[in-house]
């Protein structure tokens, strides 16, 4: 015997069924319906989805179950119990390892910048840096090897005229 356009059953598929000898004469014809007991509670013709499952392109999935089409998707039943729900994304928070301060002038006139670095990815000699005052750059130094602290007078920096330290920049 032969099922004429039979294919794999989806969650909830119905079909007609009838019985022949010679595919000629067929006998009465019955009405089936075959539904997937994971996601769907069916009474005779009419069906709900059971909590906590999706029926997604009439397939069931149980809550949590990953999209076999999108990983980044999945079943959330409690955002949609009929299509995929796109998984949170969290994005680290970059933890600030390494920063700048600067102090000064001191009683003798110097300005002290400290690089704090807590990877310890700073050699004094692979750090450029640079005072601007009001965004002009006056100073350009490379770190001594060892060290992570820079000094420099404030008549290098502010000579022939008055300014305000603004910050320094240094690159590695």
């Amino acid at each position: 015997m032969s099922i004429i356009g039979w294919s794999p059953p989806a969650a909830s598929t119905y079909y007609r069924v009838s019985a022949s000898s010679d595919q000629l004469l067929f006998g009465n014809e019955l009405s089936l319906h075959v539904f997937d007991g994971t996601c769907l509670d069916c009474d005779g013709w009419a069906c709900s989805i059971k909590p906590q499952t999706c029926q997604i392109d009439n397939v069931c999935y149980k809550h949590g179950a990953v999209s076999p089409h999108n990983q980044a998707e999945f079943c959330d039943s409690g955002a949609s119990s009929t299509s995929w729900t796109f998984k949170p994304t969290t994005t680290p928070q970059p933890t600030q390892t390494m920063w700048v301060s600067i102090s000064g002038p001191d009683a003798n006139g110097n300005i002290h910048c400290d690089i704090h670095d807590l990877d310890n990815k700073v050699n004094g000699s692979d750090v450029t840096y640079q005072w601007l005052i009001n965004g002009q750059l006056r100073l350009e130094e490379q770190l001594k090897s060892g060290t992570t602290t820079a000094e420099t007078h404030i008549s290098d920096l502010i000579s022939g005229g008055g300014g305000m330290v603004r910050g320094l920049q240094f690159s590695i």
